[in-house]
């Protein structure tokens, strides 16, 4: 099985204090995540659905974090041109 580790713990430590693109983008993931998961333990939790729109929610916010627009229905990143 391959290692799932991608930094040492040190790295980690020095990643979570700045304020870099990939520390925002683990923070978008991180609070949608718990988001759907205090979600799903309510008396009426979330449908597939409200899970779903969460999770592309997320995906749209970190894609522009990074400078890429996401729009439903697109196809392909070169469709944003047009």
């Amino acid at each position: 099985m391959p290692s799932t580790e991608i930094m040492s713990n040190q790295e980690i430590l020095a990643e979570l204090k700045s304020g870099s693109l990939l520390n925002q983008a683990r923070r978008i993931l991180s609070t949608t995540m718990a988001e759907i998961d205090t979600g799903l333990k309510q008396r009426k939790p979330l449908t597939i659905f409200e899970v779903q729109n969460l999770e592309f929610s997320a995906v749209i916010e970190i894609a522009a974090l990074l400078g890429v627009e996401l729009k439903t229905g697109q196809k392909s990143l070169t469709e944003t041109a047009n």
